[in-house]
């Protein structure tokens, strides 16, 4: 059940601003919660998703994901699931956003996917990073805009979640010199693109077809970076069918070499995966490192 704060709240809120008389009911658990507590709740004539956690564990993360939510609406390309509320209580935080009721994925899903993701890649603006900082995970994601990729990604991507796996020794301290020697060579090995806005957490499960079976992006962790990231990710965990690899080339055509330098890319999303679960993670993370050294 929801917390009776929570439940209390969103009575006052739809009575208050949205002139709706009556009470948060049928409250029932959803899948897909290993950081927040997800409820599904009706409201009047609607069904609402609720994801709901301490805010004194992770201050500001569903500011942050409405941020980013937004932000990713505003492209238009995708209909991205619309935020009711964003709030907090003495206790909690919570996020409420309108129920996806999920159907199964309609003829040409993939490709629909991969037009929209070319559509969020093409936005841009000067500089790498973001206005504000967000989580990736249960990690804290530092955005500081700076006007080279190489900068971002080692200063506010890879050395935070490296300095995170040495402190509990998950990665051994000789792999240091190894990420010192590809900083000075990584602006030869990545081909130079504007600042892309991107997903920042574009993996399978984070896609999810809508009541109508069209694509749907969710959990995001939002920055302006280079494109490859999202889809080194997408590429490092799979799922994504052949037609999204063949519609996106199509419509964006990334640089030759992408198949050899994609491993560069999927270094962040590793060394987060490092921190959160260690298992086979750290021996990846040095396969790639000498790989590349």
């Amino acid at each position: 059940m929801l917390p009776e704060s929570i439940s209390q709240f969103l009575n006052e809120h739809f009575l208050r601003f949205h002139g709706i008389p009556g009470n948060v009911h049928r409250i029932k658990s959803v899948g897909g919660g290993c950081i927040s507590f997800t409820y599904q709740f009706d409201y009047a004539d609607k069904s609402y998703f609720i994801k709901y956690l301490s805010k004194e564990k992770f201050p500001n993360m569903y500011w942050a994901e409405s941020k980013g939510l937004k932000l990713l609406d505003s492209v238009g390309a995708f209909d991205i699931p619309r935020i009711i509320l964003e709030g907090e209580t003495d206790e909690f935080q919570f996020l409420v956003m309108e129920f996806i009721d999920s159907s199964p994925k309609k003829k040409g899903f993939w490709e629909e996917l991969a037009l929209g993701m070319s559509q969020i890649h093409a936005e841009t603006q000067p500089q790498f990073g973001l206005s504000f900082h967000n989580f990736i995970g249960t990690l804290e994601q530092k955005n500081d805009q700076v006007d080279s990729w190489t900068e971002f990604y080692f200063a506010q991507r890879l050395m935070p979640q490296l300095e995170m796996a040495l402190m509990s020794q998950k990665l051994p301290k000789d792999i240091i010199g190894k990420f010192e020697h590809l900083f000075l060579k990584f602006d030869e090995l990545i081909p130079k693109e504007k600042p892309s806005l991107l997903h920042g957490d574009f993996w399978y499960e984070n896609v999810i077809p809508n009541q109508f079976g069209a694509p749907t992006l969710i959990d995001p962790a939002v920055y302006f970076g280079h494109r490859e990231m999202d889809l080194a990710m997408a590429d490092l965990f799979g799922g994504f069918s052949e037609e999204f690899w063949e519609a996106y080339q199509h419509r964006f055509p990334l640089e030759p070499g992408y198949e050899h330098r994609r491993k560069l890319h999927q270094l962040y999303p590793l060394l987060v995966h490092v921190n959160l679960f260690g298992d086979s993670y750290p021996q990846r993370v040095i396969n790639i490192m000498n790989q590349f050294s």
